[in-house]
């Protein structure tokens, strides 16, 4: 059976998560002022992957590949502090 489960980012250019190998990130989501990237995962599977994520500001310079199918997966926009700063998510295929 599988889960949707969450996972907290820093709002930094480049960071790893692990998760199960399967896991489908499928959105962004700010609570509470702490971003939240979530997947579809198998909870039972004991094997993790390290998975990169990039946030880019608006109007900060993107990575070369962004956006690539083959390297960078765009997940979602996300606001903070009432839409003053606003963040892309993507991550790492």
């Amino acid at each position: 059976m599988k889960q949707i489960w969450k996972y907290p980012l820093e709002v930094t250019d480049l960071q790893e998560i692990y998760a199960p190998a399967d896991a489908q990130f499928i959105s962004v989501l700010v609570q509470r002022e702490q971003i939240y990237l979530y997947a579809i995962v198998s909870p039972d599977k004991e094997e993790r992957e390290k998975f990169g994520v990039r946030i880019v500001g608006t109007g900060h310079p993107l990575m070369a590949d962004a956006g690539d199918d083959h390297t960078w997966r765009f997940i979602g926009t996300v606001g903070m502090f009432g839409g003053k700063l606003v963040w892309h998510v993507f991550v790492e295929k």
